[in-house]
């Protein structure tokens, strides 16, 4: 679509159990200072990019996919952000620089880092980043601060009343354990993406190396569930597989044993805070948890150099045998409380991984940082093309990664607004399926 630089964003969805809420939360405080907004699934909004008013499109990643999208929409005179979601809870340079393409650094207009170890480590390994990188921390992680988690209180306090007080062991374990197969299957996904090099010997050994350590933390897990459930005077066990996982292998190793259950949820945050302690393996549930002032530890029983590359495993106590680990929750649950000392400890590690848990939401220096890029005006009202495509031609995996209905979008945006009292009174007009116009 012919014209000018206009005062548009596009917001990106891949996987809307992950990316939609924040998204939504990005899309209303663009229209509280005067953006354009559309919304919606990755694959169609890419595919409109002529027939959308030039503005600036806001990727999920750096990947291979990604990056194909954000030169496609380019040459269509675009603008390109991108958010590098795979980064979200990643404390180690070279699985960082994994996630970002060949070349992207010239592509794309704007980098958001979660953290300044991010923002330092892109900078370093990709000169043409340099003067394209924001520190914004992650919009995910602005729903764990306190307004946004009193929406989710009744549900801590429903589960606890069903449950009692338990722990809970969150896996992380979707390597060898992938709901799209088995380890070859994840394998092949991930040189797909470019996150392993196809024929190269190195990540062969890396993915060989993470299926081991996935398979030390299941036994890690497994040896510590039987203790706790085997000593009457503990909480009861809940166990949480990773979506990306099968439940499966969880619910057979552990269906004999006492006061353990295993559960099925998408969501993990009701789960975690009702919980007594988290305990986890790496997971980045477990950063989540420190973010929303939650107790967690980790397990790094068995030795891997996989350990040290989660940001949970720097910022949570961890522990290198399972005596240990036992001791730990014992006395914190007996009210001896040593995880204080220990949050006081680890909290300047959160600080260099994670930005903006205190202060101005990420969602908020998003907004900011996209219209610096951006005409301050409009000259003609918002309209897109009469070429727009409202439908595409999708694999079925496409199309049930991301979708929605106008009424879910609605749903969710009234609840952030009245939530922060912020951007009342927008609505939300479908252009396509799962693609939504954010307007006053």
């Amino acid at each position: 679509m012919p014209g000018d630089l206009t005062p548009s964003i596009y917001l990106c969805v891949e996987e809307s159990f992950r990316e939609l809420e924040s998204r939504i939360l990005i899309a209303g405080l663009a229209v509280e200072v005067g953006l354009d907004v559309v919304l919606g699934q990755q694959w169609l909004l890419a595919e409109n990019a002529p027939h959308l008013p030039r503005g600036l499109y806001l990727f999920k990643g750096n990947n291979k996919v990604q990056h194909e999208f954000m030169a496609y929409v380019r040459r269509h005179g675009h603008l390109v952000a991108s958010i590098e979601e795979e980064a979200l809870g990643v404390a180690r340079a070279d699985q960082i620089m994994r996630l970002y393409d060949r070349g992207v650094e010239e592509t794309c207009d704007l980098f958001f880092a979660q953290g300044p170890f991010h923002r330092d480590t892109l900078a370093a390994h990709r000169s043409g980043a340099s003067g394209k990188i924001e520190v914004v921390g992650n919009p995910r992680l602005d729903f764990l601060r306190p307004e946004f988690l009193a929406r989710i209180e009744s549900e801590c306090v429903r589960l606890r009343a069903e449950h009692g007080p338990f722990i809970l062991f969150n896996t992380n374990c979707s390597g060898i354990n992938s709901n799209i197969g088995d380890a070859l299957g994840a394998y092949e996904s991930s040189i797909r993406t470019r996150f392993f090099a196809a024929d190269n010997r190195a990540d062969d050994d890396l993915f060989r190396m993470l299926c081991e350590w996935e398979r030390g933390n299941i036994r890690a897990m497994l040896r510590l569930i039987k203790r706790i459930a085997e000593t009457p005077a503990w909480p009861a066990v809940i166990v949480r597989p990773h979506p990306s996982e099968r439940p499966g292998i969880w619910t057979e190793a552990l269906a004999d044993v006492p006061r353990v259950q295993v559960v099925h949820s998408a969501g993990h945050l009701p789960w975690t805070l009702a919980s007594e302690i988290l305990v986890h393996t790496g997971c980045t549930t477990g950063m989540e948890a420190v973010v929303a002032g939650h107790n967690a530890i980790s397990l790094t029983i068995e030795a891997s150099s996989w350990h040290d590359c989660f940001v949970s495993n720097h910022i949570n106590p961890t522990f290198t045998t399972l005596n240990d680990a036992a001791v730990f929750l014992s006395d914190e649950l007996s009210g001896r409380k040593p995880m204080a000392a220990q949050r006081a400890r680890l909290r300047p590690a959160l600080e260099r991984h994670i930005a903006a848990t205190e202060g101005s939401m990420a969602s908020e220096r998003i907004v900011a940082a996209m219209r610096k890029l951006l005409p301050r005006e409009r000259i003609t009202a918002w309209q897109h093309g009469s070429n727009l495509k409202r439908q595409r031609a999708e694999r079925l995996r496409e199309q049930a990664k991301m979708k929605v209905t106008p009424d879910e979008v609605s749903m969710h945006l009234s609840t952030m607004a009245a939530t922060l009292r912020r951007f009342q009174s927008l609505h939300v007009e479908e252009i396509g399926p799962s693609l939504f116009r954010v307007r006053r």
